[in-house]
């Protein structure tokens, strides 16, 4: 009996720190070489974007080979939609905004996700991250231009498709400065992944999310304590 009752209050003491802990993993820099290291992530400045909108801009299809059944309209809808899960998130204040066509690697005067069709590597659908940064400006790296790359040889992959839909949204998400989480959300690999197109995030994806663009004390509220969990370093 006794064995039982230390095995329950074991347990139920590891689902309270359960409740505490996160999975999500930002893009992180540290802001020295030595001792005491503190851990700097990448994210968007929301003073640099136009009403706090980043616009997000798809190259044309040059070169893109599509599924018979697929057409280049249905892929850009299914990128908007992907893009629209994070847009959508509540008490977010970043948005996302479709700039339309653009030729790869066009500059822009505001910081900006571009989507591009181009050679990733074999096995992969879909790569995507930061790709320019300006420097640590004493709380964060900001991000000035993230870059998802698309397979472009998407013959045998119909864009409609509920895991090429999943592998978007998670893209995108390394575009926003999400690593890959230790849960089940859509920031995990497709194959530990247990979202869908119903249920694209989890709860960690939405904290991931709201620890890289809401204000540094949001997690310092009851409500928003009780709602998510906390961002490494504001526990």
């Amino acid at each position: 009996m006794r064995l039982t009752r230390k095995l329950c209050a074991i347990a139920l003491a590891v689902c309270a720190c359960a409740s505490l802990s996160f999975g999500h993993y930002h893009f992180i820099h540290f802001d020295s070489r030595s001792a005491p290291w503190h851990g700097v992530p990448e994210k968007f400045d929301l003073s640099a974007l136009p009403n706090n909108t980043l616009t997000y801009f798809v190259t044309d299809q040059t070169g893109l080979q599509l599924s018979p059944v697929d057409s280049y309209a249905g892929l850009i809808s299914e990128i908007r939609a992907a893009a629209k899960v994070w847009n959508d998130l509540e008490s977010s204040d970043l948005r996302l905004a479709f700039g339309g066509l653009a030729a790869p690697r066009t500059p822009q005067s505001a910081p900006s996700l571009e989507i591009v069709f181009e050679d990733v590597p074999p096995g992969l659908i879909a790569a995507g991250g930061p790709e320019v940064n300006a420097e640590f400006n004493g709380q964060f790296v900001p991000i000035l231009k993230s870059v998802v790359m698309i397979r472009p040889d998407l013959s045998s992959r119909p864009s409609f498709s509920e895991k090429f839909f999943g592998t978007l949204v998670h893209e995108i998400g390394h575009g926003l400065g999400l690593q890959h989480t230790f849960t089940s959300g859509v920031m995990a690999t497709s194959i530990t992944r247990s979202t869908s197109r119903s249920k694209p995030l989890t709860s960690d994806d939405v904290a991931a999310f709201r620890c890289s663009i809401l204000r540094p004390n949001f997690f310092k509220t009851p409500a928003a304590s009780l709602a998510v969990s906390p961002c490494p370093g504001q526990a």
